[in-house]
């Protein structure tokens, strides 16, 4: 069995005067390759864990290993790092008054003529900078910075790279756009990534696998469509989009109108105690015939391709539903099925 390229072992931090700890006892791996998000709320531990990775950071307790070898906080180095690591920061931080080749070659200024030549032309075509390459980082684009400070940063072949909030400071067009253009830029690289970000958003669409912290813990970690579709708690469920939590004991007596609600709630009465969790297009309109739920529409908001309507049921409880634009009104009665196998139960 090969070993990880990272191996985060049981890192715990906490900064003077901080009170509680920044990070308490966390542990990941990464294999070569592959890319890993990083997220959660301000304040969960994010950059703490980076930083600690990157070897800019000293743990309290715990170990970091890059290929087997332990990496090395800050205490008794001159220079923080890791020779093996690079990290990309939200401001980019290019070196303002040379060009984007000049970036590059700085990277390249330790090796021979024929690699670093070889190297610019690689990543230049890489970051898709050919015909920029003489241009000043002011003359680029926010998305073409954000391309040269990559290209930059992969520019030796680092076997790690951290990247610290990359679309930050981008606006939500240009950001949509770059996730695809950043995410084939880097499977072209072959360099095992950490993207952090508070944008569920990014990292959704981008990794492979994803780590939610909170107050310095996991909260979950896996696939981006596990922790959108099977959350294990009423905050992972939230932060990953809209959701409706409903406790199954509340929902039983509103699934007695229909053949298909009683059967739905024979399925859910062994459960009553935990709580639903239902994304709004795992409800669909339905006749009411076949129905498992029955209410009236309160509120329909219009997204371009869908609109999202709350829907009152009794009891107080209300549900938002993603349908097709126009197919429902305030003030209309709406009929709704649970999509087959689309409901689940939070663990906690």
């Amino acid at each position: 069995m090969s070993h990880p390229l990272l191996a985060v072992e049981r890192v715990s931090k906490t900064y003077p005067g901080g009170g509680s700890a920044a990070l308490h006892d966390v542990s990941l791996h990464l294999a070569p390759g592959e890319l890993l998000a990083l997220t959660g709320e301000s304040g969960s531990g994010k950059t703490t864990l980076l930083r600690l990775v990157a070897g800019l950071e000293e743990p309290d307790a715990g170990t970091v290993f890059l290929n087997g070898r332990r990496v090395e906080g800050p205490a008794g180095k001159l220079i923080a790092g890791h020779p093996d690591i690079r990290v990309v920061f939200q401001d980019f931080r290019l070196f303002p008054n040379v060009s984007v080749a000049e970036n590059l070659r700085h990277a390249l200024r330790q090796y021979d003529a024929a690699y670093r030549d070889r190297r610019l032309r690689e990543m230049l075509a890489l970051a898709k900078l050919e015909s920029l390459k003489d241009r000043l980082p002011r003359q680029l684009s926010g998305g073409e910075q954000q391309r040269a400070a990559l290209a930059r940063a992969l520019a030796d072949e680092p076997a790690l790279l951290l990247m610290d909030e990359p679309f930050s400071n981008l606006d939500p067009a240009l950001r949509r756009d770059l996730r695809g253009e950043i995410g084939a830029m880097l499977a072209g690289s072959g360099c095992g990534v950490i993207l952090v970000t508070h944008e569920p958003a990014d990292a959704l669409s981008m990794a492979g696998r994803v780590v939610l912290l909170r107050a310095g813990r996991v909260l979950q970690s896996g696939s981006p469509r596990d922790l959108y579709r099977r959350p294990e708690t009423a905050y992972a469920a939230r932060f990953f989009g809209p959701a409706n939590l409903v406790p199954t004991g509340d929902l039983l007596p509103l699934l007695e109108g229909s053949a298909a609600g009683r059967l739905l709630a024979t399925q859910l009465s062994p459960l009553v105690g935990r709580t639903l969790c239902l994304r709004p297009e795992h409800l669909l309109p339905s006749p009411a015939a076949d129905a498992h739920l029955g209410g009236t529409v309160q509120a329909v908001s219009f997204y371009g391709a869908y609109e999202e309507a709350t829907v009152a049921l009794k009891a107080g409880l209300s549900l938002r539903v993603h349908v097709p634009v126009g197919h429902w009104q305030p003030g209309q009665p709406a009929w709704l099925r649970l999509r087959e196998s689309a409901w689940h139960l939070l663990a906690v």
